[in-house]
């Protein structure tokens, strides 16, 4: 099997904890990694998936973490048929 030659790295979309600070993050009831994207990190997302798939066309896999604003971005850029890994080490 020959390695990709290609490697991308997104960083997740505007969260919840991007637009707080860190008092507003403290009184929050929800652990940071169940921080949802935003509506501008869902504009951001489906933007990137986008310039994604015009730039490099289809990827055979993807990973991500399993942090909810990692998941909601990846599905938001949009990729059906790339195989799917989450990689516990991402966070």
């Amino acid at each position: 099997m020959a390695w990709s030659k290609l490697l991308v790295f997104v960083r997740h979309g505007e969260s919840e904890g991007n637009i707080l600070n860190v008092d507003e993050r403290a009184e929050l009831e929800i652990p940071t990694h169940e921080y949802a994207l935003t509506l501008r990190g869902r504009r951001q997302a489906l933007m990137a998936g986008l310039y994604l798939n015009k730039e490099f066309g289809s990827f055979d896999v993807y990973y991500n973490s399993t942090y909810r604003r990692a998941k909601e971005t990846m599905t938001l850029i949009n990729y059906p048929d790339a195989s799917i890994g989450v990689c516990e080490m991402l966070g």
